[in-house]
């Protein structure tokens, strides 16, 4: 994996991107003689209701059209994670992106959150063998938990907690005296209320 870049900001993280971006779109645009659109995969691990879909999306598309001489298609998956936690899922899910790209192989992977760069970790060499891959939307304790041995994987990840959050709401009210957070019983919930305890 090649060098990461940690941002605490969702603004500082679309410039890292499209700083990454930049270098990803220059070695497409002169990896081929050929006039052919590069085709972008953009993995997501959710499911296209979510509100950051759009503001990646965004991001992406405003990025590669500011490119005047970028020719860009763009494929793009959701692998609804949240929904869907099994292995026979995964399996299906393997197979099909093996049959809708192995004759359609895109250029560039773009990976939105913890399970699609799980995903592609596992079988991204298998998959889409010599794409590279960006990685965005992780936060630093999944990151770790994936081995990643792949220099074709770059990426941001964001470092989360919510002590500096609760600091500033006490310094901006001194009087405050409890503080009530709302969470869900997902995983991923019962994770950051344990980490926040």
């Amino acid at each position: 994996m090649k060098k990461l870049v940690s941002m605490r900001y969702l603004p500082l993280q679309i410039i890292v991107l499209a700083f990454i971006f930049s270098f990803v779109a220059t070695s497409l645009a002169y990896s081929s003689e050929s006039k052919q659109a590069k085709k972008i995969l953009i993995i997501h691990s959710d499911v296209p209701e979510m509100s950051y879909v759009k503001l990646i999306h965004k991001g992406v598309f405003d990025f590669f059209a500011s490119d005047k001489g970028a020719d860009v298609e763009y494929f793009i998956e959701y692998m609804e994670a949240g929904r869907y936690r099994t292995h026979e899922y995964e399996t299906k899910l393997r197979e099909m992106y093996s049959l809708k790209y192995s004759s359609n192989r895109p250029d560039l992977i773009i990976t939105v959150s913890y399970q699609a760069l799980k995903f592609i970790t596992a079988y991204g060499r298998e998959l889409f063998p010599g794409v590279p891959v960006v990685f965005t939307a992780i936060i630093d304790h999944e990151l770790d938990a994936l081995a990643i041995d792949n220099d074709l994987i770059t990426g941001i990840y964001t470092e989360m907690g919510f002590g500096k959050l609760f600091e500033t709401m006490q310094r901006l009210q001194p009087d405050l005296e409890r503080i009530v957070v709302i969470t869900g019983s997902s995983p991923y919930d019962i994770f950051w209320r344990k980490k926040n305890s």
